[in-house]
Order: C-alpha cells, then sequence, then structure tokens
C-alpha cells in the first residue's frame, strides 16, 4: 500500500526522478575544481515543491529523506546501492527502514554503481558552473590587481628617476655656478682699484637748515609777494615775513628745518587769505 502511495507522488524537493536513460552527465566539479567541496557547502532547498511531492510522507520519512538527499549532495549526487548503508545514511531502525525503505527509494534511481537524481544532477552541475564563474573572476580581479600594481610602480619608479634626474642637473648647475663665481673673485681680486668694484660711492644726504635769527625778508622775495598780492601794501608784506620768521624760529626739532626757505616763504604767502592789519 505505501509503495503504491509512493508511486503516486514520485516528486521531492524539486528532484524529480526520471529513467536512467534520461539521467544527465554526472557532476564533473572534479575536472574543473578538484572537488565538490566548494559547491557541497550550501544545498539549494524548493520548499514549495518539497512540500507538494512529500505530502505522503510521515515525519521519520521527512527526516530520512533529507539525510539521503544531504548526503548525496556531499558526494556528488549519489546514493551506495546497499539498503543496509542507504538506512544508516536516513538515520532509520531497521523496523523503519523495513516500513519505509521502498517509499524513499522511490525518489531515486538505479544508475551503474548508485542511485541517483535528474534534479539533484542539475543542481549540482549549475552549483559547480557557479563556483567556477567565481573562481575565474576572483582570478581576474587578482591579476587586474597585480597588473595595476605593477603599472603604479612603474610610474612611482619613473617619478623617482625623473626627480633624481633633476636633482642631478640642479647640483651640476649649483656646482657650475659656485664655480663661475669663484673665478669671478679671483679675477676681481686681481685688479687693482677698489675693494668691492661693484660699490657705488654714497649718496650725499640732504639735510634741511633752519631759518637764521635776525633773519629779514629779502629785497627779491618781497618783489614776488607784491606781485602774488597786489592788493597788499609793502607795508602788509613786511608785517606778514616778520609772522613767518618768528613761526618758524619758534620751531623745534627737524620741524623747524626746511631744504628751501624761498619755496616755503611762497606756499607761505599763497596761502594767506587776507593782508594783515598793524
Amino acid at each position: 500500500m505505501r509503495a503504491l502511495r509512493a508511486a503516486a507522488h514520485h516528486h521531492i524537493a524539486g528532484y524529480r526522478p526520471s529513467s536512467t536513460e534520461d539521467q544527465p552527465a554526472r557532476s564533473t566539479a572534479q575536472n574543473s575544481a578538484g572537488s565538490v567541496s566548494g559547491t557541497s557547502a550550501y544545498m539549494p532547498w524548493y520548499i514549495g515543491d518539497y512540500l507538494r511531492d512529500t505530502a505522503h510522507l510521515v515525519a521519520h520519512e521527512h527526516g530520512g529523506y533529507l539525510m539521503m538527499l544531504a548526503h548525496a549532495w556531499q558526494h556528488d549526487g549519489a546514493l551506495p546501492l546497499d539498503p543496509q548503508r542507504i538506512r544508516k545514511i536516513a538515520k532509520l531502525t531497521p523496523e523503519q527502514w523495513a516500513e519505509s525503505g521502498d517509499v524513499l527509494l522511490e525518489f531515486w534511481k538505479k544508475n551503474g554503481t548508485c542511485y541517483r537524481q535528474k534534479r539533484t544532477d542539475a543542481e549540482l552541475s549549475r552549483a559547480v558552473a557557479r563556483y567556477n564563474q567565481q573562481v575565474d573572476a576572483g582570478k581576474a580581479r587578482a591579476a587586474q590587481r597585480a597588473l595595476s600594481g605593477r603599472s603604479a610602480d612603474a610610474t612611482a619608479d619613473a617619478k623617482r628617476s625623473h626627480n633624481r634626474t633633476l636633482s642631478q642637473s640642479d647640483s651640476d648647475s649649483d656646482s657650475d655656478s659656485k664655480a663661475l663665481e669663484s673665478k669671478d673673485l679671483v679675477r676681481a681680486a686681481r685688479r687693482p682699484g677698489p675693494a668691492d668694484p661693484l660699490s657705488k660711492p654714497p649718496k650725499p644726504v640732504n639735510r634741511g637748515t633752519r631759518l637764521p635769527h635776525g633773519w629779514q625778508l629779502p629785497d627779491d622775495w618781497q618783489a614776488w609777494a607784491e606781485q602774488v598780492r597786489p592788493d597788499w601794501t609793502p607795508q602788509g608784506i613786511i608785517r606778514e615775513s616778520i609772522t613767518f620768521r618768528d613761526y618758524w624760529l619758534a620751531k623745534s626739532g627737524a620741524n623747524g628745518s626746511k631744504m628751501d626757505w624761498l619755496a616755503t616763504w611762497r606756499n607761505w604767502i599763497r596761502r594767506c587769505e587776507t593782508e594783515p592789519q598793524r
């Protein structure tokens, strides 16, 4: 009765058994990666397919079937042909295996020296392809990083070489300049003349003078003032000159010194607005 029920539900977790002739070639991860260890850590489980295809199983059969799937995933999709070995893989007691062994084996097909599933083989092939693709991508990234590193090292070496060349050129230029300067100094020392031929005589320092005590307005200064101030009388110009004299004699320090007293007198008269009164 259980065998008939199992035959009516021969799908599990998306792993649909088929005839031996329909089986694809075994997953050959060993050919490209050496083993399936890179793909066995993760086994896809399609929960909808599983619940649909295992609705006829009881509790211990679910556990046994999942253990069989896990063993096959880690062993390149294969289960041994020996029923007692399969029972131990499924973790079932002899009584449970006697009751459920045929039901569980309905999900598998004999293929040479083992039991296999078409869906398991397909999923393993996809897992191996993904694994190899990731390995190739990792190698490509590593090669790119190595190439970038070599390019960066070559650029750095070129910059260092260029800097060394510039530094050596600067050093040579400095040496040449110092040699020329030394020759110029030797020639200058041998020439007769001043110790420093490039030195210029010091410029004379122009210092102002103070207005002399007892200063009186010169005639030509008065004549100029009469021309600039025709509305002033000669007596008014004389009175303004006395004010001019007293103002500058009273100034102390550098403020009382002038470079050109005639120009100072002219500026003074120009600033006056009205003729001084008695």
